[in-house]
């Protein structure tokens, strides 16, 4: 197979291919097939764009049991405002649940159930008036 990734750069050739996009924009991605005399090509637009969710923030939120099953114990940092949103995000960045926090000052813990999630690896992400915090949440 042979791998057109929109982009400008070299072609690719392979049945699995891996590709680094080094700008953010829409790209279409053609495979070609060939196979003797005869070829196919499929094509499909991808979408980079950049990440919301701040890595360096991710200490900042403690979870736990985590590798989880079942339960999450959440504590909420203190200081946190009564606007607050607290999130549950996939890695493609679609959010699955969402709360509106009414927590005057922070300092405690929110137990959020998972047993209808697949495994995997999600995001919590919480977000107040002031700040911003993420944590990795692994379900195993």
């Amino acid at each position: 197979m042979i791998w057109y990734f929109g982009d400008g750069s070299p072609v690719e050739v392979g049945n699995v291919v891996t590709h680094a996009y080094t700008q953010y924009g829409t790209f279409n991605v053609v495979c070609v097939a060939v196979d003797g005399c005869s070829t196919d090509s499929s094509t499909a637009q991808v979408i980079v764009q950049p990440n919301s969710i701040d890595e360096s923030q991710l200490q900042n939120l403690s979870i736990y049991p985590n590798p989880a099953v079942g339960l999450v114990h959440l504590e909420i940092p203190t200081g946190v405002s009564n606007n607050s949103r607290l999130q549950l995000i996939s890695l493609e960045g679609q959010v699955l649940r969402s709360w509106k926090l009414g927590i005057s000052d922070g300092g405690e813990t929110m137990i959020i159930d998972i047993n209808d999630l697949a495994k995997g690896v999600y995001l919590l992400k919480l977000s107040s008036d002031q700040d911003g915090y993420v944590a990795r949440l692994i379900l195993e």
